[in-house]
């Protein structure tokens, strides 16, 4: 299996896991850009949480992949988000936030 199949079936797989939580998930599919997923979270009453995903199995992206997420994800009034499979073990998410010109991750479930 080629890496581009390897890393289509991961998006594929974080897409349904967004949906078991009432996530309407979009996949931009071979766009070879810095968002994979679109994922939007209507939370009872209150407005809807827009989720900008990069999909990595390894967790490895580079400095000026998370800046580019980061940034569009702040035109964009989303979350910057970090899905990665470290170890074929349980799917991990990660927020991106910016405080200055120093980056933090949030890990969540």
């Amino acid at each position: 299996m080629t890496n581009y199949a390897r890393g289509a079936n991961f998006e594929r797989q974080v897409k349904a896991d967004l949906e078991k939580f009432c996530h309407i998930v979009v996949r931009s599919a071979g766009s070879h850009g810095a968002v994979d997923l679109m994922a939007c979270h209507q939370n009872a009453g209150v407005a809807a949480d827009w989720w900008l995903v990069q999909c990595k199995i390894n967790g490895k992206v580079s400095p000026a992949e998370r800046n580019e997420l980061y940034r569009i994800a702040e035109q964009c009034n989303a979350w910057a988000v970090i899905v990665s499979r470290p170890k074929r073990g349980k799917i991990l998410y990660q927020r991106l936030f910016v405080r200055g010109h120093e980056q933090f991750v949030e890990i969540f479930p």
